[in-house]
């Protein structure tokens, strides 16, 4: 059987500040082309897609 291990109260609230700032730090882009789907973190990522796959369409989460 496995122990679980305790957080201290300043370790969990350090990493809940880490999971409330990381959504806005990485936006997520969803490209999808063909049988092809990609997680972008970029607008400039999200360009070069489309210019290798102009029928690929994106979905901004």
């Amino acid at each position: 059987m496995l122990k679980v291990k305790k957080l201290s109260e300043k370790k969990e609230k350090i990493l809940e500040k880490i999971r409330m700032r990381t959504p806005e730090v990485f936006p997520k882009i969803i490209f999808t082309a063909r049988n092809l789907t990609v997680t972008l973190k970029s607008k400039t990522q999200l360009d070069k897609w489309i210019q290798m796959y102009p029928e690929g369409t994106y979905k901004t989460v």
